[in-house]
């Protein structure tokens, strides 16, 4: 009953990441993937600037979550594995983000654990591989508090982003999201929702 259920909320899912309002390239990869690279050079610097505006414990524990999410999503570096995982696609390729593969399951769930994000981002790349740039965390704000949180949910030191309102879609309006460039350096920063380098190619 529960897969059931599951299975029907990935539909209002699929349609809010889809919809964002940018036009993309093909709505899903089907090719070989690209392992990515990624350089700590960028984490560190962003976590270097939180640091020197708090204690070293702090900076140690945003440093971990970072690597936690990069343990939790390395096996990911091939699409075929999170698809056998149960992630889905949710979106065509979407300039400066990639595309969006989801798990439901996680999604309508409210909890953060930065191990298990709710979203990886693909970037297709010229060869035809797809490489893994990204994490996206998303939680309902209804379920959030619903669960009895009194703040906003945050991880590695960073408070997601509020709900957009303004949204045409229901679930990114209610929702709070945060996007964590753990496979690809982003010179915006860390948790910017867009990556300038990140092209629909």
């Amino acid at each position: 009953m529960m897969q059931g259920i599951i299975r029907g909320l990935a539909l209002p899912l699929l349609t809010a990441l889809a919809l964002i309002g940018l036009t993309g390239c093909d709505s899903g990869p089907t090719g070989p993937f690209e392992a990515p690279s990624f350089s700590m050079d960028g984490a560190e610097a962003h976590l270097a600037h939180g640091a020197s505006h708090g204690n070293a414990a702090v900076r140690a524990s945003d440093q971990q979550a970072l690597a936690a999410m990069r343990e939790g999503t390395a096996r990911y570096h091939r699409l075929e594995v999170a698809v056998a995982d149960g992630f889905i696609p949710l979106s065509p390729c979407v300039p400066g983000m990639g595309i969006h593969y989801g798990r439901p399951d996680r999604v309508f769930n409210p909890t953060v654990v930065a191990s298990e994000p709710e979203v990886l981002l693909y970037q297709p790349t010229e060869n035809g591989r797809y490489r893994l740039v990204a994490v996206e965390f998303m939680v309902p704000a209804g379920l959030w508090y619903g669960a009895g949180h009194e703040s906003a949910p945050s991880v590695a030191g960073r408070e997601f982003d509020p709900p957009n309102a303004a949204h045409h879609d229901p679930l990114v309006a209610s929702s709070y999201t945060l996007h964590a460039w753990v496979w690809m350096n982003n010179p915006d920063g860390m948790f910017a929702p867009f990556n300038p380098m990140v092209v629909c190619s």
